[in-house]
């Protein structure tokens, strides 16, 4: 049988985000968005994007999964730790949602993994250790059905000290650009990564605001992350590409403007 090319499109992912989660949400709240409206169904709708991280504020449910039917592949996030400035770990909350995600995955296949978000930063912070990521690993694998684990490793915290001992826990690590001026250091700090973890599969993340510096992206800096992720992508340096978030995609701004239309230019190439 043959199998179908994989597109760029394939490779793409959406964070998932109750409408207005950032909005609504502790300092993000003050950045001053402007309301959403968009579902992650309709962001699906808008894109052809069916690969979503169940994220900002959409619990691990049945009911977050029956809101995106048009999903095809769904990877449920928590982390290991809570606040927003003074951190400290909720391990048995992030166990209790890794056996919630797994129950989901047991009745609906489209459920694939499970992420620690914020794990260099937060969770680090916080005090996680080796041992609570054995933990974790081990209720994985004694707990059907097994989902990779993935960790939210940020670029600018690889040479964090205890950083690569836990990386080793992972099966799959998001790696996002939260300050647009370090993008072009992007493919150098991806093979940094693999260095790190004996070329684990990455997926890059990128947002539609300068979160780092808090302003906005103009249409040529979204562009320009784009066209620095792209020839990652089609290399297979990483395994895709993820945006943050869909509560931003309806407010008009030009680099959200500039990634759909990046989508649909480039979107339905096939890679080799």
């Amino acid at each position: 049988m043959t199998t179908k090319p994989a597109t760029i499109r394939d490779r793409l992912w959406l964070w998932g985000m109750r409408v207005n989660a950032l909005q609504q949400t502790g300092s993000f709240g003050k950045l001053g968005f402007g309301d959403s409206a968009l579902t992650v169904e309709q962001a699906i709708e808008q894109t052809g994007i069916k690969n979503i991280y169940m994220a900002g504020g959409l619990e691990i449910n049945e009911e977050s999964l029956a809101a995106m039917p048009s999903a095809r592949r769904i990877v449920c996030k928590w982390a290991l730790h809570t606040g927003d400035d003074k951190f400290e770990l909720i391990t048995d909350a992030a166990e209790a949602r890794l056996l919630a995600a797994k129950q989901l995955a047991a009745s609906d296949p489209r459920v694939e993994g499970f992420l620690l978000d914020d794990f260099s930063t937060g969770s680090m912070d916080a005090g996680a250790s080796p041992e609570h990521m054995a933990r974790l690993q081990y209720i994985n694998t004694t707990t059907w059905p097994h989902l990779p684990l993935y960790e939210t490793i940020y670029s600018m915290t690889l040479e964090r000290d205890g950083l690569a001992d836990m990386m080793r826990y992972a099966d799959l690590l998001l790696v996002p650009l939260w300050h647009f001026p370090e993008c072009d250091t992007m493919p150098a700090r991806i093979e940094r990564c693999a260095e790190l973890t004996g070329n684990k599969p990455m997926l890059v993340c990128l947002y539609f605001y300068d979160f780092g510096n808090h302003r906005m992206l103009e249409r040529n800096e979204m562009q320009q992350q784009l066209d620095i992720v792209e020839p990652l992508i089609r290399e297979q340096r990483v395994t895709g590409l993820m945006m943050c978030g869909t509560c931003m995609m309806d407010l008009g701004w030009e680099s959200v403007d500039c990634y759909q239309e990046w989508v649909r230019r480039v979107g339905d190439d096939e890679l080799s």
